[in-house]
């Protein structure tokens, strides 16, 4: 049995737009589970460890949370994260999620309902109207035909919907105001005009509404849910200690500054960049102002050979110059 549901706007406070049943859609997608991989915490530091689970396909994730423990103690429950420091671990994922195919819903507006060129997001609105056919181009007056398009938005594909064309009685006239032209009445409004009757015909009218002569039907996919189910997954997880942060520099880390001369506010590092290349924020060996508005400093910086001496210069604090002696 066809289903009913309104239309969003003002047309379906009138009449209510019917489903027609639908049609076989596509299938079902997947969701899946992946082993979080070995962890490696910063110095003296934990590791932020989530959920690897994604969504394939026509499938939705409701949420997944993450249940650890060590040595038979449990550290989080149905978390979203954990912070794990170095060590050992075993780890349970789990999922809930649901899969849904596409589907053709046939909608339906039934004869009577007025169309309008402002529409909501599914009700059907008015895209413009021509002239399809005159009676008698001969004539001076008569009958004619408006070929209309009427469409309306799907939410689900984010899409237009196009319905089917609709085409609604008019008549023809000389003008009032100008007699040698030819004016269209659609239900006893002004709507358009041309030279003759003849050239009428594939003219665009200015309609702003019509009101539907007969049923005009659409179709558009929809998304039937499954369903949601859980799926759970357990592993083992090692979390490694990382590398004790290194407080001096290289010869490779020294030749990653970058200098210029000329200016080094545009392609100069500044000392926060400096600091971070050469693992250290250094210590100010000399500082001068020349009074117009630079001032020049020098910092030294530890390097990871006891031998030599690493020195950059900065221009307002961003590096102009820069030396290494070994």
């Amino acid at each position: 049995m066809r289903s009913k549901f309104a239309l969003v706007a003002v047309a379906l406070a009138l009449t209510a737009m019917s489903v027609g049943p639908a049609s076989a859609g596509r299938g079902p997608g997947s969701v899946e589970i992946e082993r979080i991989p070995t962890q490696v915490a910063p110095y003296h530091g934990k590791s932020v460890v989530r959920p690897q689970a994604y969504a394939y396909g026509n499938s939705e994730i409701a949420w997944k949370r993450l249940t650890v423990t060590r040595n038979g103690h449990t550290l989080v429950r149905n978390a979203r994260s954990s912070r794990l420091a170095p060590g050992r671990y075993r780890v349970s994922t789990k999922v809930r999620f649901r899969t849904w195919r596409l589907v053709d819903q046939t909608l339906r507006v039934p004869a009577g309902t007025v169309i309008k060129k402002s529409g909501g997001s599914l009700e059907p609105r008015l895209d413009g109207c021509r002239v399809d056919s005159v009676e008698d181009t001969a004539a001076s007056s008569g009958a004619l035909v408006l070929r209309c398009v009427v469409w309306a938005w799907n939410p689900v594909t984010k899409s237009e919907l196009k319905f089917s064309k609709v085409r609604v009685p008019g008549e023809f006239r000389p003008a009032e105001l100008a007699p040698d032209f030819t004016e269209v009445l659609y239900r006893g409004t002004y709507v358009g005009f041309a030279d003759t009757p003849a050239d009428l015909v594939d003219a665009e009218m200015f309609v702003n509404s019509i009101t539907l002569p007969h049923e005009i039907t659409a179709t558009r996919q929809v998304r039937r849910y499954r369903a949601w189910v859980t799926k759970t997954r357990a592993q083992r997880l090692v979390v490694k200690r990382g590398p004790k942060p290194r407080t001096c520099a290289t010869y490779a880390d020294f030749k990653s500054v970058d200098i210029d001369f000329d200016n080094p506010r545009r392609f100069g590092d500044s000392r926060a960049e400096v600091a971070s290349k050469l693992h250290s924020a250094g210590e100010q060996s000399s500082f001068s102002d020349d009074g117009e508005g630079q001032i020049i400093t020098f910092r030294r910086y530890r390097t990871c050979d006891s031998g030599s001496l690493l020195s950059v210069g900065f221009v307002n604090g961003y590096a102009y110059a820069k030396h290494y002696h070994s």
